[in-house]
């Protein structure tokens, strides 16, 4: 190899072991970051899903009262129904 050639490979070395702390350094913040969003993805996947599933509770217990309210309403009608039959309106 010429010298020229053996100076651009040792320049070459040396600046890969320059570089490379910095590029581990980088790796391992980039490893940290993604450990760090697939945790913050797991928490907001189990919120979302609490939500999802408080809201379906929400809707049942709502349709429950709906229900309870048309009975209500049903009953209601009826009482007003025999007052006006009991009193000829």
């Amino acid at each position: 190899m010429s010298s020229s050639g053996q100076n651009k490979q040792r320049q070459d070395k040396e600046n890969a072991e320059a570089i490379l702390p910095t590029l581990q350094s980088m790796i391992k913040d980039m490893e940290e970051l993604s450990a760090q969003t697939a945790a913050l993805i797991e928490r907001k996947k189990q919120d979302l899903w609490d939500v999802d599933n408080n809201a379906c509770q929400e809707l049942l217990n709502l349709e429950k009262d709906n229900e309870k309210l048309q009975q209500d309403i049903s009953k209601l009608k009826e009482d007003v129904q025999a007052k006006k039959d009991k009193y000829g309106l």
